[in-house]
């Protein structure tokens, strides 16, 4: 059988897209909770974190142990100053969660790269015991308990929607090329024009005819700044 780079990208995309229906987790602390904060009645945990990916569609916490069966109330909001959520969840809490991962989900948000959100966790019967971390375990967030800042983070993974993630990338991808081919246009073509202008036989190969190019180029925008300030 033939591989062709048609048939290779292919095989690539359908080892990606066979998992679609699976979140994709990434884990975000430095290193595992240590310690344990109990969720009851009496009081609420939140966390805050920033999205590295489109397609945020859950938080993983770590329960350590379940004391008492019952629900866990989860509201994501912008920040911790807001009071009305973008996603709410209800997520029962069952006694065979105790050492393992509660997954909290909610409608996947389409564009949530590079923002910051606040998890807010509450509960009117269930008494769990969930694994936090020291406050350097995560840097770009901080837990909180009924409102307020503590020294630690929430022992916490991020969950993404495999093809909102994927588009999300491919996005930004495309972007960098432009800005590529846009600096490639800036500070290469002008000294490559002029090169091939003055050059005679025997020219340069092409990664040493590019560094010249782009030393060319950049000497003539301050130049150009120069003469375009004497003419005003």
């Amino acid at each position: 059988m033939k591989f062709t780079p048609g048939l290779l990208i292919g095989l690539v995309l359908l080892l990606f897209f066979t998992p679609a229906c699976t979140s994709i987790q990434s884990n975000s602390l430095i290193q595992p909770g240590v310690e344990t904060w109990t969720l009851d009645n009496g009081n609420s945990l939140g966390q805050t974190f920033y999205a590295r990916f489109d397609g945020l569609e859950g938080v993983g916490v770590t329960v350590v142990e379940v004391g008492q069966a019952g629900e866990i109330f989860a509201r994501l909001y912008d920040n911790p100053g807001e009071s009305l959520p973008l996603a709410e969840s209800v997520v029962p809490v069952t006694p065979d969660l105790s050492g393992e991962r509660l997954i909290i989900s909610f409608p996947a948000l389409p564009e949530s790269y590079r923002q910051d959100y606040y998890l807010e966790l509450s509960t009117t019967s269930a008494v769990i015991d969930l694994a936090v971390a020291p406050p350097e375990a995560y840097a770009h967030g901080a837990m909180y308990s009924d409102g307020e800042p503590v020294q630690n983070q929430l022992d916490f993974s991020l969950l993404y929607q495999p093809m909102l993630l994927f588009r999300g990338l491919v996005g930004e991808i495309t972007i960098w090329m432009g800005w590529l081919l846009l600096a490639i246009l800036a500070f290469i073509l002008p000294g490559w024009v002029i090169l091939n202008q003055l050059w005679g036989k025997n020219p340069p190969g092409i990664f040493v005819k590019t560094a010249l190019s782009a030393g060319i180029s950049l000497a003539i925008y301050p130049l150009l700044l120069l003469w375009t300030d004497l003419v005003g």
